[in-house]
């Protein structure tokens, strides 16, 4: 047994039950070190989900179907383990992360895997403000879940994984209903846990910015592994994610089609497209920018009458929250509106 292997899947393919004639996941070979910070992508269908409940033994103990291969967490087979022994193990993040919450408040729902686990209550105790001051939910501790707004519950979700130490996190998808404020939260939470701990951790993700910060890259397609590398790699070859369907990074995708750059050479971050710009010494076309601006004031005169009229609008729900509060505005005809907003700002 490698003691510095943390997770080590052999041969793996799978197919669920209800659909036993195509594997989910299929001939899946991985050796994760110990301590690395692993994030893996593909389009919808790709078998990261699949991949990420076969770890910790939701499949095939809960998830039935036809199980080959091998998964090996901290050096010891998986299959025929129960789910609430791998905990200790490997904590997992659902994608449906609000599934994972039922406590009556914060504090109750952080304590819950410790409690289970036979831990002292003073230990919990210890436990339960170490986590709240991570997930940063300071001040939260004695709301009901179902009060919180999504980018809080992603952080409760974590944060009663996080309250059973286990040596391997797993997030799946963990920013999918998040607003950008929500989802830079949640990643700065996850690079902070790992910068100041040991533990493993594998972010089942499909942004593309935040499979910078990782170690690895893993991305999938069909069920299979199709590339393994590092992200700064693997994330420059914006003709191959545009092909098996990940959104590419913006800054590499545009050099790639205005300048023709090599691929090596491709800038990454919106900094490194700033320092090329001026290395190249790049200009706008002030012209071009200015006729943009002459439609856009055009496509402005010629709307229609008003259509929507909405007048110092107040909404209060039973529990006391002012969710609108003074709101006007006004939609015409022909207009198309974008109302954004962060979580609870309220939007709906």
């Amino acid at each position: 047994m490698n003691t510095d292997t943390a997770i080590n899947v052999k041969d793996l393919t799978f197919s669920y039950k209800a659909d036993p004639e195509n594997n989910a996941i299929e001939n899946i070979n991985l050796s994760i070190p110990r301590g690395q910070f692993v994030v893996i992508m593909g389009p919808s269908a790709a078998g990261k989900s699949t991949l990420a409940n076969s770890l910790n033994g939701l499949i095939p103990g809960f998830l039935k179907g036809k199980y080959k291969g091998e998964v090996l967490v901290n050096g010891k087979a998986v299959k025929g383990r129960e789910v609430s022994e791998m905990a200790r193990e490997i904590g997992l993040v659902f994608q449906d992360f609000e599934a994972q919450l039922f406590s009556t408040n914060v504090n109750l729902e952080i304590a819950f895997g410790p409690e289970n686990f036979g831990i002292e209550r003073e230990e919990i105790v210890r436990r339960i403000k170490k986590v709240i001051k991570t997930v940063k939910l300071d001040g939260f501790e004695n709301r009901q879940p179902a009060t919180l707004s999504g980018g809080q519950k992603q952080r409760l979700a974590i944060g009663s994984v996080l309250a059973t130490y286990p040596d391997i996190i797993c997030m799946d998808e963990p920013t999918t209903d998040l607003d950008p404020i929500g989802k830079i939260g949640i990643f700065n939470i996850a690079r902070e846990l790992h910068a100041s701990s040991q533990f493993t951790l594998l972010i089942v993700e499909h942004e593309t910015e935040e499979a910078l910060h990782a170690d690895r890259l893993i991305i999938m397609k069909d069920g299979q592994v199709l590339k393994d590398g590092k992200p700064n790699e693997l994330l420059r070859d914006v003709s191959f994610t545009d092909e098996i369907g990940i959104m590419s990074l913006h800054i590499p995708s545009y050099f790639s089609k205005l300048l023709h750059m090599e691929q090596k050479e491709l800038p990454l971050t919106p900094e490194d497209g700033v320092a090329v710009f001026h290395e190249k010494k790049l200009s706008f076309d002030e012209n071009k920018y200015a006729e943009i601006l002459r439609k856009e004031d055009v496509r402005e005169t010629s709307y229609g009458d008003t259509v929507l009229t909405v007048d110092k609008l107040i909404h209060v729900y039973p529990n006391g929250n002012k969710a609108v509060n003074d709101i006007s505005f006004q939609v015409r005809e022909r207009e198309f509106m974008a109302v954004l907003g962060h979580n609870g700002s309220g939007k709906t």
